[in-house]
C-alpha cells in the first residue's frame, strides 16, 4: 500500500486519486477515535493546524474523530497559556472538536 501510495503521488495528476490512496493506507478504522497529544509546544500545535486546515480525505479520518487532549502542569510560559485560551482553544470550539485536559 505504501509503495502504492508513493508511486500515485509522484505519478497521479489528480488530488482524489492520492487522497483515496491515503485514506486506504490510515491506521485509522472509520469511526474510531483519533487522540491527539497537544504538549502546547510548536510541534503538537502544528499538527493540530494541520488537521484543521486539512479535507478528510487528506487526514485520513473524520475531524469529528478527533480527541485533544492538553495537561497545564504549571510550568507553561504565561504567553503560552494566553496564546491556547486566546487562538487555539476557540478554534477547537469552532471546529466542534472534543478537547480535554
Amino acid at each position: 500500500m505504501e509503495r502504492r501510495l508513493a508511486e500515485a503521488t509522484t505519478s497521479c495528476k489528480h488530488r482524489s486519486e492520492i487522497a483515496l490512496l491515503s485514506r486506504e493506507a490510515s491506521p485509522v478504522q472509520e469511526g474510531q477515535s483519533v487522540i491527539l497529544s497537544c504538549g502546547l509546544g510548536a510541534d503538537s500545535t502544528a499538527l493540530l493546524f494541520k488537521y484543521l486546515a486539512e479535507t478528510n480525505e487528506e487526514r485520513g479520518f473524520q475531524l469529528e474523530e478527533l480527541v485533544v487532549i492538553t495537561a497545564l502542569v504549571g510550568r507553561e510560559w504565561d504567553e503560552t497559556i494566553d496564546k491556547m485560551q486566546r487562538f487555539i482553544l476557540p478554534l477547537l470550539r469552532q471546529y466542534d472538536v472534543l478537547t480535554t485536559q
